[in-house]
This record gives C-alpha cells, sequence and structure tokens, in this order.
C-alpha cells in the first residue's frame, strides 16, 4: 500500500515550479520577441512626431549677428531702403574681443589682402564708418539705423589680422526680406531640443530663437546640407566635421530662461540640416534636430543613437528572465527525480508501510 502523503507536497511543489517556469519562459519571449524589436520604431517615431513649421513674419526689422571666433554670422543682411532697422550684436566667441565696423561708402568691396595698417587708415576718416562698435569677449551691442541710398555696405572687424582670417560681411540695402520666417525651439537638460524638426518652405530667410531652458548648451546648424538622404545615427557630426568648424548659426546657451537669436539665414530651395549641441556627449544623448527646406520630412533609415540602448537593455532583462526559467526547470527536474525513486530506495518507515494490528484485535 502506497502513502499518498510522502510525496503529495512535493509533487505540488514540483507543479508550483513548472508553472512559474512556463510563465517565466512567456515574459522572456515577449521581451525579446515582441518588445525589443519595437523599440526603434518608437523612437523613431517620437522624433517624426515632434515637428513644427517655420512661422511666416514681416519684412525684416530685427536682425541678430553672432560674432564667432571665426566670424559672423549671419555675414550677410538685406535690409529695407527707408526703413529702420535694428542689428544687435553678440560677440560668442569667448576669447576674443572683435568689432563691427561698416564702410560708409556703397558698393565698395575692401580687398581681403589690405594690412592691418591699411585697413586702420581706410576707417580713420571720420566719416569712413557707419558705425564702430566694439565688443568683449560675450559682450552684447545694438544699431539701429534707417538707409535710404540703396547698395551694398561691407562690414569688417578692425582687430589686427581679424578681417584678413574672415571677418567681413555685406549689409545689402535693396528690396529686404520678404519671404522671411521664424524657427522656434528650447534646449533642456535632458538633452533634447523641443521641437527638433522643422519644416521651411524654398528660398526662405530664418530668424532662430533658441531659448535655454537648461543650463550650458549650443544651437549649432551644420552648414553642409545632407539633402533629404540624411539619416537618423549615420554619419554622425563631430567637432571635427567641416560643417561645424564654419556652421551656418552658432548659438552659445549660457543663461537658463533667456532666448538667443540668429539671423535671418538665407536658405536653399531644397535642403536638409542637422542642428546639433556641441557640447561632448550631449549630440550623442539625442541632442540634435534637422531643418527640412523645401522637402518634407520622412522617416529616419537608420535608428536614433539611443536606440541601442535601450533594445540592449531590454535584450539583457530578457536573457535574464529566461535564464531563470531555466534555473527553475533544473530545480523542478531535481525534485522530480527525488519524488520518482523506485519504491525499494524509500526509508523502511515508507516502504513498509504502518505497522500490522495486534492479534486479536487490539482493542
Amino acid at each position: 500500500m502506497e502513502i499518498p502523503v510522502a510525496r503529495s507536497t512535493p509533487h505540488r511543489r514540483g507543479r508550483g515550479v513548472w508553472g512559474r517556469s512556463a510563465a517565466l519562459i512567456v515574459v522572456g519571449l515577449v521581451l525579446l520577441l515582441v518588445v525589443a524589436p519595437r523599440v526603434p520604431g518608437a523612437l523613431a517615431a517620437t522624433l517624426r512626431n515632434d515637428v513644427a513649421a517655420a512661422v511666416r513674419v514681416p519684412a525684416a526689422t530685427q536682425f541678430f549677428v553672432n560674432v564667432t571666433a571665426t566670424g559672423y554670422s549671419p555675414a550677410t543682411l538685406n535690409v529695407t531702403p527707408a526703413v529702420a532697422f535694428t542689428i544687435h550684436l553678440h560677440n560668442v566667441d569667448p576669447n576674443s574681443a572683435h568689432t563691427f565696423s561698416v564702410y560708409a561708402r556703397a558698393n565698395v568691396t575692401i580687398p581681403h589682402n589690405d594690412t592691418p595698417a591699411e585697413l586702420n587708415a581706410l576707417f580713420a576718416p571720420a566719416n569712413a564708418s557707419l558705425v564702430n562698435v566694439s565688443l568683449a569677449p560675450g559682450a552684447f551691442d545694438n544699431w539701429t539705423a534707417n538707409l535710404t541710398q540703396a547698395g551694398s555696405y561691407e562690414f569688417v572687424s578692425l582687430i589686427p589680422y581679424q578681417f584678413q582670417a574672415g571677418f567681413f560681411g555685406f549689409l545689402n540695402v535693396s528690396s529686404g526680406l520678404t519671404n522671411l520666417y521664424e524657427v522656434n525651439t528650447s534646449a533642456y537638460d535632458s538633452l533634447k531640443f523641443v521641437p527638433n524638426l522643422f519644416t521651411i518652405p524654398p528660398n526662405a530667410h530664418v530668424i532662430f530663437h533658441v531659448t535655454d531652458e537648461g543650463t550650458t548648451h549650443t544651437f549649432t546648424v551644420d552648414s553642409i546640407s545632407n539633402d533629404t538622404n540624411i539619416t537618423v545615427g549615420q554619419a554622425l557630426p563631430t567637432s571635427s566635421d567641416p560643417g561645424l568648424i564654419h556652421p551656418l548659426v552658432n548659438l552659445a546657451l549660457s543663461s537658463t530662461g533667456t532666448t538667443y537669436n540668429a539671423g535671418p539665414v538665407a536658405m536653399p530651395a531644397h535642403a536638409v540640416y542637422w542642428f546639433v549641441c556641441t557640447i561632448p556627449g550631449h549630440f550623442q544623448a539625442g541632442m540634435y534636430g534637422f531643418l527640412y527646406v523645401g522637402a518634407s520630412p520622412s522617416p529616419p533609415t537608420t535608428l536614433p543613437s539611443e536606440s541601442g540602448f535601450f533594445q540592449v537593455g531590454i535584450l539583457a532583462v530578457g536573457g535574464i528572465v529566461l535564464a531563470a526559467a531555466a534555473l527553475l526547470i533544473l530545480l523542478g527536474m531535481s525534485e522530480r527525480a527525488r519524488v520518482s525513486r523506485p519504491r525499494s530506495s524509500w526509508p523502511p518507515s515508507i516502504r513498509e508501510g504502518p505497522p500490522s494490528p495486534p492479534e486479536g484485535g487490539g482493542h
């Protein structure tokens, strides 16, 4: 006679182990086969959905010129004759002073091989310049004017050898800008620009307004267009990228709650540009976006850089869950082997059954 009590508890424990193992296997397979493959698509969808259109504005009367370590950005300004305008100057170069000096004679291009002495002599007469603003590192200044004579006026930096190195541009007094748009975005310490994808009409001039909602970042527009074949995670821009050495726009964001400005910047008929934060590690963490000029945003053909991190994490969790299931299965097999030993291997107290009652009934 078998004694059910001797093995009922191990059997129940064995069934519980197998049940937990099956549940873990299901969870692990869902993570590996269902969740992980969907992560890149979800991140790409997030990128695509954060789209904003540049906003049409009236003809330009406000201009924002950033003086960088390599020159003026933008270096070409178009103003309307007999209409008052203001140029807002910001020296974003933290190391050097510069000047913004506008030559008073229209349609004169100063030879770029002029020596510093020759340049100073050209600007020395009292009426030789329309304005001469000195900008210390990080300094701001404004110039308001109303020019009636049409023509092109060159502006330069008079600091020795800066003009020869590329510190010059042109103020064109003509029909002004009518195809003018504004782009507004914000930079966050979550290492995101919001919005981070803009559509811009072809042949537009764009004023950029970037609000610093965090600490220190940059808003840098790569000057080399990637047309419409741009891909996320491919050919990632670095500080040595030629388009970032001479960027289309370069704003240094350093004051929380402050809006920084640049432009109007002339955009081509058909192109796609990156804008990135160039502080080490910020771009790699996802602080970038795109300007689609005369083109419709399309899904990225490769994955956002952060998708790999999430995929690896989910795959690792799925692997751990399956490993735990395998361990439970082994424990269950061990339990099954223990409770399934032949009767001859049971202890004598169980194998021989209960003692027989004494003769005579044992009452």
